[in-house]
């Protein structure tokens, strides 16, 4: 009797090797894509964390004819920023100040994110006539 080789319903090695190319290739083309739109979210989320400290010390100055922190000077503490203006900002990937120069008056907010190759800072400074946005990097903001 003789044994009949029954070809099976599997896939080849050559099959394979052509699969898992395609999809290398695939994440090797989405991958990059997804960290800037990642990176895009983090900065967008620091832009608005800025637009609110305006605001806040917007509302500081018409309740109490001073900019936060009420004796000058800088806060870098995100804690106390948010109790004293109401706020309710986080800092996973930014660190938030805000300084106050009470005889001009002014005050400037800032968004550092320190991390390699992504170093950043973004600040809007507010007096009495204008508003600044600065940003350490080539793409502008001004919220």
């Amino acid at each position: 009797m003789l044994l009949k080789c029954k070809k099976g319903n599997g896939f080849t090695l050559l099959e394979l090797i052509v699969v898992v190319v395609i999809i290398g290739l695939l994440v090797s083309l989405a991958v990059p894509r997804f960290t800037k739109t990642i990176e895009s979210a983090k900065n967008k989320e620091a832009i608005t964390a800025l637009r609110l400290l305006r605001t806040a010390e917007r509302m500081y100055y018409i309740d109490y004819d001073v900019y936060y922190p009420s004796g000058g000077g800088t806060e870098s503490d995100l804690d106390k920023i948010n109790q004293d203006l109401n706020l309710a900002l986080e800092s996973a990937d930014w660190t938030y100040s805000v300084n106050a120069n009470n005889s001009t008056p002014s005050f400037t907010a800032s968004a550092t994110r320190s991390l390699p190759a992504r170093n950043r800072t973004l600040q809007i400074t507010h007096s009495s006539s204008n508003i600044t946005c600065t940003d350490t990097s080539s793409s502008g903001f001004c919220p």
